[in-house]
């Protein structure tokens, strides 16, 4: 007769469900970390309506960042352009300008894409950063993935969102192609997500199946319906909010049906209430935030006592 337990999420059951996710445990206490990927090819400029894919991009992250000022202001924020004509990053690739590193979000990254978005046509953007045609993948993600593993903190999820329009970024360079596909597999293997939030031109539907396909499903069994592409601010945003919040079982039932043959029920909060951050002491003439420092003094000589640990 099958046996039921209700078990509240422990290590093992965290465990054993991230195996399935890829091999990849979920460690509790510690921060999320998310990296915008933004293709800023010439395509991403073309206006549609009122407003170019990459303006739709940036009050998208400038979204994301007051959203988790608010809500989740320990989890890490950064910002990545690619299709660049100039570069900076570590790595020294080319057509790659890391805007933001991998940080907190706070009011000066805000205010640096509102800034973005004030430029008229993207003028101050063209002087800034460029555009080039030349793009590589592989290169984009590897300093993605570079981001994550030279980050200080301690990550417990981390995830890629890519942001573009071109459904066939390499063209016919296949070469290029395997380079995405190996790294994109690298990515996977780490426990770094991918999620693609393509969006339409305004002469031309995205076609996922051209290149990102490849990437994004390693084995046709993995495959599951792709969303719409997007057009609109709302829409997009609505996608990215539904991918950056990472669904985590707040218990498991497992139902034993024989030896060695068991499976699991898996118990989620689709609500929950949203609650404030941490007070954080600052000083009134800067705005800068305190760090607590806590010296002991010998009361006798009224020196300063050194803990040794």
């Amino acid at each position: 007769m099958a046996e039921w337990n209700y078990d509240q999420l422990n290590e093992e059951d965290d465990e054993e469900n991230e195996e399935r996710e890829g091999g990849f445990q979920y460690q509790w206490g510690t921060r999320d970390g998310l990296i915008f990927l933004i293709d800023c090819t010439k395509s991403m400029f073309d206006r549609q309506d009122e407003e170019s894919s990459f303006e739709l991009c940036i009050k998208c992250a400038r979204n994301v960042i007051q959203n988790k000022i608010i809500g989740s202001d320990k989890d890490l924020f950064g910002i990545v352009f690619f299709g660049t004509e100039k570069s900076s990053n570590p790595m020294e690739f080319k057509n790659i300008f890391i805007l933001h590193e991998l940080g907190l979000p706070g009011a000066e990254r805000v205010l640096q894409l509102e800034k973005l978005m004030e430029a008229p046509d993207n003028d101050d953007f063209e002087t800034k950063f460029g555009h080039s045609s030349d793009v590589s993948i592989a290169d984009a993600l590897w300093t993605c993935s570079n981001m994550f593993s030279t980050c200080s903190q301690k990550l417990g999820y981390k995830r890629i969102m890519l942001f573009t329009n071109s459904d066939n970024p390499h063209g016919d360079d296949a070469q290029l192609t395997r380079q995405a596909v190996a790294k994109a597999e690298d990515l996977r293997q780490n426990g770094i997500d991918l999620e693609l939030m393509h969006m339409n031109r305004p002469d031309k539907q995205f076609n996922i199946k051209t290149f990102y396909e490849e990437i994004l499903y390693a084995d046709e069994d993995e495959q599951t319906n792709v969303a719409d592409a997007s057009e609109k601010f709302d829409e997009l945003l609505r996608r990215v909010r539904a991918k950056y919040h990472k669904k985590r079982a707040m218990a498991r039932v497992p139902l034993t049906l024989g030896e060695g043959l068991s499976m699991s029920v898996g118990v989620y909060l689709l609500v929950r209430y949203s609650t404030k951050p941490s007070a954080v002491k600052l000083y009134k003439k800067t705005n800068e935030e305190l760090k607590t420092v806590t010296k002991s003094f010998l009361k006798a000589c009224r020196f300063i006592f050194l803990l040794d640990f």
